[in-house]
């Protein structure tokens, strides 16, 4: 893991970047993406980007090829705004188009695709991120957080 933290008069951005190249990889991965998410929110942001990294690898032949690993960026900025991309180098979907169809769902929508797993996860990701969207070739998520404010 390498980061990067720059500190000016107004802006202080921390910026962490992460390749993975094998599946035995990701446990060790994942516990260090929650330390860089903190306590406060890393909960939800965490089953997010758990379930964005779970599709990245379903989608992906990237695993297989050492060559072409999973790149992940995580971009604080002031503390108070997250940006995740997760980005595989084969295979990918449709994202975008799948997110305004879920988006779209008069009703309950977790009822209405409660069959099929792939959207349960999109829809968690959209429901925890306030932004959510694909690459034109469905390689690449981006998920844009606002923090809330800390109590004190």
């Amino acid at each position: 893991m390498s980061g990067l933290f720059h500190q000016g008069a107004k802006l202080q951005t921390f910026i962490t970047r992460f390749k993975i190249y094998d599946k035995e990889q990701i446990p060790a991965f994942r516990e260090q993406v929650r330390g860089v998410l903190g306590e406060s929110d890393a909960g939800l942001l965490y089953v997010g980007f758990n379930e964005a990294l779970n599709n990245a690898i379903a989608h992906s032949q990237a695993l297989n090829n050492p060559v072409q690993p999973i790149l992940v960026k995580l971009v604080i900025i002031k503390g108070k705004i997250i940006i995740i991309r997760i980005k595989h180098q084969q295979g990918g979907f449709s994202g975008n188009q799948l997110l305004t169809a879920i988006r779209t769902i008069r009703g309950d929508p977790f009822e209405t695709v409660v069959d099929k797993e792939s959207q349960r996860g999109l829809m968690l990701i959209d429901a925890i991120f306030d932004k959510v969207c694909y690459s034109r070739n469905g390689r690449e998520i981006m998920m844009v957080k606002r923090l809330r404010e800390k109590a004190g």
